[in-house]
C-alpha cells in the first residue's frame, strides 16, 4: 500500500483468473470502532488499478486513471453465530406389555 495515499483509497488489489480476490486488510489509518471507523461507508471496486495521481494527466489526479466502476457496497457488520444443534428424533414410545391370559385348570 502506497503510504502517500489519499484518504479512504485502500490500494489496488488483483483478482484472479476467475474473478474472484480474498483479501485480509489491516490498516493504522482506519478501524471498525470510534472516529476512524468505516462502518456505514461505501466501498468501490474499479475496472483498472489505481496510478495513485501519478499518471501525468489531469484524469489521474481525479481517478488516478483506474477506469469505469464494476461494484459498489456500504461496509456493515454482521453478528457471526452457530445455531444450536437440532435435538435428537423422538423415539417412539416402547409397546405394552401383553395382556395376561388366564391359565387353563389343569384336568
Amino acid at each position: 500500500v502506497d503510504p502517500y495515499r489519499h484518504v479512504g483509497d485502500l490500494g489496488n488489489i488483483v483478482a484472479g483468473e476467475d474473478g474472484v480476490v480474498q483479501i485480509q486488510l489491516s490498516d493504522h489509518a482506519f478501524s471498525l470502532t470510534g472516529p476512524t471507523s468505516v462502518v456505514g461507508r461505501s466501498v468501490v471496486v474499479h475496472e483498472k488499478e489505481d496510478d495513485l495521481g501519478r499518471g501525468g494527466d489531469q484524469e489521474s489526479l481525479k481517478s488516478g486513471n483506474s477506469g469505469k466502476r464494476l461494484a459498489c457496497g456500504i461496509i456493515g457488520l454482521a453478528e457471526i453465530s452457530i445455531p444450536p444443534p437440532p435435538p435428537p428424533p423422538q423415539q417412539p414410545p416402547p409397546p405394552p406389555p401383553p395382556a395376561a391370559t388366564p391359565m387353563e385348570p389343569e384336568q
